[in-house]
């Protein structure tokens, strides 16, 4: 899993607690909705960064039979196939896609040691073939067998970097716009 956390936003957990053993679940919400807010640029660049990632190497030549089999699953849960369904499924079956879909912000106020707000790749949301390319696009290498065959391994690389090193510069203007909610939220109690 690759996932980037915000970390000093005691306050959050703090604010967030008493909002909620107050009743004000209306303000704990909308400062929820707010911090969300303040991460969608971050989560737009990362999904940006992803989507335009160079992957290189043997058996990355553009649309091949991984691509058609993601499509395949994505249409094997549906009742009925169309060819809107059908379209659908084959434009957002590769990786760069299916891993920019599954990019989430998770805002958690309460449990421990403290608040945190992640932005990650929910390995859930991915097909179980691509559940941990993720983190190897990351580290920038990878190896697979080609189409499962296991006398048969191709080697890919990509730029690393492209999930936390896009997080870290959007950091400190995050917590910065964290802390504003937070502080804003106090003042309407």
């Amino acid at each position: 899993m690759i996932d980037m956390r915000v970390f000093g936003a005691d306050r959050f957990k703090v604010v967030a607690a008493k909002l909620k053993k107050a009743g004000h679940n209306d303000i704990y919400r909308s400062l929820a909705k707010a911090i969300r807010v303040s991460t969608k640029p971050a989560v737009d660049d990362v999904k940006r960064a992803v989507e335009t990632l160079q992957i290189d190497g043997e058996g990355s030549g553009g649309r091949g039979g991984g691509a058609r089999a993601r499509a395949g699953h994505a249409l094997s849960k549906r009742k009925r196939l169309t060819d809107a369904a059908r379209a659908k499924a084959q434009a957002g079956s590769g990786l760069r896609a299916s891993v920019s879909r599954a990019i989430r912000t998770h805002i958690r106020a309460s449990g421990r040691p403290t608040a945190a707000v992640r932005i990650k790749v929910e390995r859930n949301l991915l097909p179980p073939d691509q559940r941990k390319l993720p983190g190897h696009m990351e580290k920038g290498s990878w190896r697979h067998p080609v189409f499962g065959n296991q006398e048969n391994w191709v080697g890919q690389t990509s730029t690393p970097g492209w999930f936390k090193g896009t997080l870290r510069r959007h950091g400190p203007g995050i917590h910065r716009e964290i802390d504003r909610q937070v502080t804003a939220a106090i003042k309407s109690i």
